[in-house]
């Protein structure tokens, strides 16, 4: 298929930036999508607030007809974290809007290409929050949406030749994690002891899983949420 391209969201910095280095690498042409500008000159990119659905919709109309999507990473959100208290429904639709409704946009975006191709490959991109962390009411919840979209998808697209997985990456060391918590030593050396594996992830582990689901080999896997954690999501037994 001609002009044929990645497109990844909030693929400018932490997690999102790991992914677009990976699937360069592999020779894939990437878009990023992103309200910031990334600085990967290997890749396109299309600056956007997705908080916005017209303006995510012109891009997105301006991407597709320039190039053929056939894979989607649905990378971008974001996260506030504040007790329930403090939480209002403005940032909940702030948050969705991020988080939940950009995915859906993308995807609705790509899809006659996939359909046209008889191929496609979409991954979005989870979190352990989604099945409960404190005080981050709208994230976790956006992030459960994302998992039931995972699955749905998956049923309403295999016959086209479309796989749609999840991808739950554990406490990575970027984005997010730097900001909220990656300032504190001591917090930091608690979570390393936390995780059976003794260690924060990296981008590139969650790129690596990313990278699997969007390829050719995968070819019977869909549906299917995978976390990237470092055993933290299975968590340890107490010893007897």
């Amino acid at each position: 298929m001609e002009n044929e391209a990645t497109l990844v969201t909030g693929g400018a910095g932490g997690i999102g930036s790991g992914i677009v280095q990976r699937l360069i690498a592999e020779g894939q042409r990437v878009i990023v999508l992103d309200q910031h500008q990334g600085t990967n000159e290997s890749a396109i990119h299309e600056v956007v607030d997705l908080s916005d659905p017209r303006a995510t919709k012109e891009a997105l109309a301006r991407i597709c007809a320039q190039h053929n999507i056939t894979r989607l990473v649905n990378n971008a959100a974001l996260c506030r974290v504040l007790p329930l208290e403090e939480d209002d429904v403005k940032n909940l639709e702030h948050t969705a809007a991020v988080n939940l409704f950009g995915a859906v946009l993308c995807t609705q975006a790509v899809l006659p290409a996939m359909t046209r191709a008889g191929f496609g490959r979409i991954v979005n991109i989870s979190s352990r929050g989604a099945f409960g962390k404190e005080s981050r009411l709208s994230y976790n919840a956006t992030k459960a949406g994302i998992n039931t979209l995972t699955r749905t998808w998956a049923l309403e697209f295999a016959s086209r030749g479309i796989t749609v997985n999840a991808v739950a990456p554990g406490v990575v060391d970027a984005g997010m994690y730097k900001r909220s918590s990656g300032i504190d030593p001591e917090l930091t050396h608690r979570t390393n002891e936390s995780i059976p594996m003794k260690r924060l992830g990296k981008p590139e582990d969650v790129a690596e899983a990313v990278a699997f689901f969007l390829s050719e080999r995968n070819t019977y896997i869909t549906g299917q949420l995978l976390f990237v954690c470092g055993g933290l999501s299975i968590g340890r037994q107490p010893s007897i």
